[in-house]
């Protein structure tokens, strides 16, 4: 949480900045007007005059910071209890015929890790979060997932797998108890589906729509371990912001490969690249950014 709002105060901080920045020159700028009005007919002050004239031209014009909207809390569902050690990695290899991308990776995940996984594409990144989550076998070596680790995949096309005769509202709780109605609503409120746009139908939702409407589903699903491959590639500003707070807050444990170094910076314990088909630890997140470019 810490680390999310440092983020929001330096957001804010900013923010204000701005504001200030662009009331000074609001207050120069009805300066100089005043002072043009009042003497542009003093044959004296003709060539203060000019030269303000002039500076009115030149000005950079700052355009005025729209207020930033308080936003409704980001409410989740509190995560099953869950194994001190959930998932264990041993040795896994994994092949595709002669191609090797894993070889030999070896991670024991801890309750309460936010684990990132970075480098290049095609480094393996994606593969390991499949074989955790149990979509691609393994070539030899051994995940362990221990009996109350409860698993939810935010996979890099997960919107494509929305129903599309369903509504948001629909779509959202389809497979929930309906008693996180109420936090489904909030959530899509802070997702930017508001009153009756909650009723539209998935099919006509927009490619940003549809990846809201996914994280959605991701968030409110009762899960302790969550495995996310590469979440902000189809998230809008709006969306990216949702999950940026909600890593932070979750309770549970995250293993995420991402690009995205402030979705790192705020929702990451620990970073590990995948180089080599090995993990190599990344001390510094900062690293990871210079790692990426």
């Amino acid at each position: 949480k810490g680390n999310y709002d440092d983020y929001q105060q330096q957001k804010q901080e900013a923010h204000d900045r701005q504001v200030k920045e662009y009331e000074a020159q609001q207050k120069e700028l009805a300066d100089v007007r005043e002072f043009i009005a009042k003497f542009k007919g003093n044959k004296s002050k003709a060539g203060l005059v000019e030269s303000r004239m002039k500076m009115l031209d030149k000005l950079d014009m700052k355009e005025k910071p729209r207020d930033r909207q308080k936003t409704i809390y980001l409410q989740l569902p509190p995560p099953p209890a869950s194994s001190p050690d959930p998932v264990t990695i041993k040795n896994v290899v994994k092949a595709y015929g002669d191609r090797t991308i894993l070889d030999g990776v070896t991670l024991e995940i801890v309750r309460g890790d936010k684990i990132a996984l970075v480098g290049p594409n095609g480094a393996g990144k994606s593969t390991l979060l499949k074989l955790v989550a149990g979509t691609e076998p393994i070539t030899s070596g051994t995940i362990e997932i221990r009996p109350k680790t409860v698993v939810a995949y935010f996979a890099q096309h997960q919107a494509e797998a929305l129903i599309a005769n369903r509504t948001v509202i629909e779509e959202t709780l389809y497979g929930l108890d309906h008693a996180v109605e109420e936090l489904a609503r909030g959530l899509l409120a802070r997702l930017l589906f508001r009153g009756d746009e909650v009723f539209k139908k998935v099919g006509v939702l927009s490619g940003g729509e549809r990846s809201r409407v996914a994280l959605a589903k991701f968030l409110l699903r009762p899960a302790n371990f969550y495995l996310l491959d590469e979440p902000t590639n189809h998230l809008d500003p709006a969306a990216r912001a949702v999950l940026i707070e909600a890593l932070s807050r979750i309770e549970g444990t995250i293993l995420m490969a991402s690009h995205d170094v402030e979705l790192i910076e705020n929702g990451a314990t620990g970073v590990f690249e995948v180089e080599n088909g090995k993990l190599v630890m990344v001390k510094d997140p900062v690293i990871a950014r210079i790692k990426e470019d």
